[in-house]
């Protein structure tokens, strides 16, 4: 009887893969990011920097920015920003490598996960970034380090000035 287990258990263990397989594509087939694979842009090329910024009472722009390594930007505009809806641009080679430059005089992995206080109408600005196999989130919301909001402010004006493709409607992230 044990040695029919065991086959069984290495068919069960194959499907199983096989399925989980198949739920992470259609996964990325619904995100609201998926136009990258469709438009040419290489799946496997990895976040460098996202950049999101909340709602507030009045008039703060919304939006979250995914930038990959290789320069392709995706945008979700969602409110009070002049891209509503998913867009796309790529950024050029001096972008990135000043972006990259930025980064590095913004010593990033010394920075705090949280800057956050008792305040209800502040927009907070995230950023995720990956550089050199180092990996950080950062909230910022409340007395934030004067270099930190210049990078996000950096990053902001520098995502505006852009000319973004749109490609669909605005979607919520989930």
């Amino acid at each position: 009887m044990i040695k029919y287990f065991f086959p069984i258990i290495i068919v069960f263990g194959l499907l199983a893969c096989k399925a989980k397989k198949e739920t992470q594509s259609e996964m990325q087939n619904e995100s609201p990011y998926a136009i990258k694979v469709e438009e040419g842009h290489d799946p496997n090329d990895s976040l460098f920097i996202k950049l999101e910024k909340t709602a507030c009472f009045g008039i703060c722009p919304t939006y979250t920015a995914h930038i990959y390594k290789s320069g392709f930007a995706l945008l979700n505009g969602k409110k009070n920003i002049d891209f509503i809806g998913i867009h796309r641009v790529w950024f050029s080679a001096d972008e990135m490598k000043e972006i990259e430059a930025k980064l590095v005089d913004l010593d990033f992995q010394s920075l705090e996960d949280s800057y956050d206080g008792p305040v209800s109408d502040i927009p907070s600005t995230n950023i995720e970034i990956s550089y050199l196999g180092q990996h950080k989130n950062i909230k910022g919301r409340w007395q934030v380090p004067q270099k930190l909001d210049a990078f996000n402010d950096y990053l902001h004006e520098l995502i505006q000035s852009k000319k973004w493709e749109n490609t669909s409607a605005s979607q919520d992230e989930k």
